[in-house]
């Protein structure tokens, strides 16, 4: 997008801030997003417009009605978010950038507990195993909260929050989408729940199917028709089952829940690569409990927890390589799993000056894999076996931390809010951390909160980093370094948040840097200059902290109702980001003066480097919504995504002997989708959404197909 749209953009939105009969500043908010209700940024109940950080809400109707069927798909078209694979192929990995954060800087709850993949190399969550079964909102909070939610939430936390107590009695619903998104490809989803609420009491049962017959994830890059090709269709299969019971009343409110997660996703071997005989396996059991206790209207206890177990399972079977029906004879098993534990409690207390909020923990997470590669080529038989079942994978961090929230009124200064908080946390590993936050917001009138923040964060290095054994060479033991440092960070934010008569916006600036970033490396045999290395001179790959990211961005949230059946929602992000390695940094002593070569950008570190751009982060992102409501029971809608070009990722042979990562631009693009809904009674609804409108061919990962124009049709009956 250029600099010129974007001020015809700014321009656009002054005017109609501006504009007579929108331009008037109201004293409540009840037709806009900022009265909504949101527990994470503070976790206590505030009012959105009332918080001093940058938060949006995801609420239960929007979920309901949604054509979506996964969490990612709801996400991506958020201000501030780039949600990668959620417009390829279902079953596609799905990585979230929150503020042009990394992946694994990012903090994704359930009802408050932390989930993550710690089998992963660098420990992020897969966010397509995240279907929207039993679950009633979902809570966005921008930038760190490293204070209250602890390792990771350096970009934000997404807080998942499932349902509760319904309407009294038996209450059950029936959802059933079909759709295509692409040239012989069909979607077919299934969701069925019963909930029982009555005399505080509830529980709940859910079970959700989808059965996707997909396109070829990957592009094919052959040109010549007599070449042999091993394209296919890459299909998917998930089923999700949810349970659960909780009792409230005045005094206590205590939950237990239990979800089941099965899917099975065929995959290929990369980019322009296809493969016929590879399938990956997941699931997750996940267990989740909630207690919380009142002991006035002021002050309360609350302990909360979740174990997680997950298993993921990758099989490649020998593939054809030509007519003569001949298979490559090759092999590849894979199994990995990882556990996760949390506990917590946490004392909430509110006084005259305003609440206090006290809190203890612990969480551990666990991983163990095996491989096994066979291959019978010309050499003869091969086969290659890695386990880590013999070796001890596991990390814990106890931590303490306690936040408060000073208002004004104590100090005599009536319109300023002052939150403040600081944790400990000690990793098992590493030692001690402290984190701090200081985010004091000025409320002017009813309707203008000016707000700032500095806080700081951790990432803790993940299992992978810390113990993968693989054999290293000459230098090194194994590839894991248990060394590493956690990678720290601090952000700067300043914000603002205006509501008018018909119309509010939000507006953020923001910096994050992250030190001792932590980059998988090659070393090199230092006798020998760069311009003559040989595999020769290899001498092992490990990971080491070395280098720093610094991110600098906008955004900007805008909701408009100009008449009462229209609604207008307009959302921009902007952000610059730049990788620093300094000699300074390097840890000599570990890499004993071998030449460092970084695999993520091929470069040697003989002196300072720098990189601008974020790998598959694009600078600008412009989304734009309309509904218009006909009557009491039609709406329509159009929604419209624009997206900056993004480099991306690509190997490059002729970087050192072994070749590193490159990057390759990829071009932006410009998604256009309808959506109806119409009710045709209390009961049931239907929905009808085409997205990609406009069928435009488009890339988000290079050599990896994404999505043409889809239709998918929604029956939603409820009792």
């Amino acid at each position: 997008m250029s600099i010129s749209k974007l001020q015809k953009l700014f321009a656009a939105l002054a005017v109609i801030c501006a504009a007579p009969g929108v331009a008037q500043e109201i004293d409540s908010t009840k037709t806009l997003f900022l009265n909504q209700v949101v527990i994470s940024a503070t976790r206590t109940n505030q009012e959105v417009f009332d918080v001093g950080r940058s938060v949006t809400v995801i609420d239960e109707q929007t979920i309901s009605s949604s054509i979506y069927q996964s969490v990612g798909d709801l996400l991506q078209a958020k201000v501030g978010i780039d949600m990668v694979g959620s417009l390829q192929n279902p079953g596609t990995n799905q990585s979230l950038f929150l503020r042009g954060a990394n992946s694994n800087h990012l903090t994704v709850l359930i009802d408050g507990i932390r989930i993550t993949d710690p089998s992963t190399p660098n420990s992020a969550l897969d966010l397509s195993e995240l279907s929207l079964t039993n679950v009633e909102r979902i809570e966005i909070v921008r930038g760190s909260h490293g204070t209250i939610y602890g390792g990771a939430a350096i970009g934000g936390v997404i807080n998942i929050i499932t349902k509760r107590a319904q309407n009294d009695g038996f209450n059950a619903f029936v959802d059933v989408v079909g759709g295509t998104f692409g040239d012989n490809t069909t979607t077919f989803n299934q969701g069925l729940g019963v909930n029982y609420s009555g005399k505080g009491f509830y529980a709940t049962a859910e079970l959700y199917n989808s059965q996707v017959n997909g396109f070829d994830a990957t592009i094919d890059s052959i040109s010549s028709p007599s070449t042999f090709r091993t394209t296919d269709g890459d299909d998917f299969r998930k089923t999700d089952a949810y349970i659960s019971a909780g009792y409230s009343n005045d005094k206590i409110d205590g939950f237990l829940s239990y979800k089941r997660i099965d899917q099975e996703t065929d995959i290929d071997d990369g980019a322009f690569n296809d493969d016929d005989n590879y399938v990956l396996n997941f699931n997750r059991d996940l267990v989740n409990y909630g207690f919380t206790y009142h002991f006035s209207n002021s002050l309360s206890l609350a302990l909360q927890g979740g174990i997680s177990f997950s298993q993921r399972d990758a099989l490649d079977d020998s593939s054809l390589v030509d007519n003569q029906g001949n298979y490559d004879q090759t092999y590849f098993e894979s199994r990995h799993k990882s556990d996760l534990l949390t506990q917590e409690v946490q004392l909430s207390k509110i006084a005259d000056f305003g609440r206090i909020l006290l809190g203890a923990g612990t969480y551990q997470e666990e991983m163990s894999f095996r491989t096994f590669f066979f291959s019978d080529g010309v050499f003869g038989p091969f086969q290659l076996e890695t386990n880590y079942d013999s070796i001890k994978t596991d990390a814990s961090t106890n931590y303490l931390f306690v936040q408060s929230q000073l208002d004004g009124s104590a100090i005599s200064i009536q319109p300023l809010t002052i939150t403040a908080g600081l944790r400990y946390s000690n990793h098992d590993r590493f030692g001690s951390n402290f984190t701090y936050e200081v985010n004091p917001s000025l409320r002017l009138g009813r309707s203008t909160r000016l707000y700032a923040s500095l806080s700081t964060g951790f990432n803790a290095p993940s299992l992978v980093q810390l113990f993968d054994p693989s054999q290293g060479f000459g230098a090194l033991t194994t590839r894991g370094n248990i060394d590493l440092n956690p990678e720290t960070s601090s952000s700067l934010e300043f914000g603002a948040k205006k509501t008018f008569t018909k119309a509010a916006f939000t507006v953020a600036l923001f910096q994050t840097r992250v030190k001792d970033a932590i980059e998988y490396v090659y070393l090199w045999d230092p006798s020998q200059p760069v311009q003559n290395l040989t595999f020769a001179e290899y001498r092992g790959d490990t990971y080491i902290n070395t280098s720093e990211q610094t991110v600098k961005g906008v955004e900007i949230d805008v909701e408009l109702q100009p008449v009462e059946p229209l609604r207008i929602g307009l959302g921009y992000s902007y952000i610059d980001g730049e990788v620093a390695v300094s000699m300074e940094d390097l840890d000599v002593e570990y890499t004993q003066n071998h030449h460092v070569q970084l695999f993520n950008s091929g470069q040697f570190i003989s002196t300072d480097v720098s990189e601008e751009g974020l790998i598959r982060r694009p600078s600008h992102i412009l989304n734009a919504r309309a509904d218009y409501k006909i009557g009491s029971n039609l709406q329509i809608g159009a929604q419209l995504r624009s997206v900056d070009e993004r480099p991306d990722p690509s190997f490059d042979a002729t970087l050192g002997p072994f070749g590193a990562l490159s990057t390759t631009p990829i071009s932006g693009y410009t998604l256009i989708d309808f959506v109806v809904n119409y009710k045709i009674n209390e009961h049931i609804r239907i929905g009808m959404e085409i997205d990609n409108l406009l069928d435009e061919d488009f890339q988000v990962i290079r050599g990896f197909s994404t999505r043409g124009r889809s239709l998918n049709l929604k029956i939603r009956a409820k009792l």
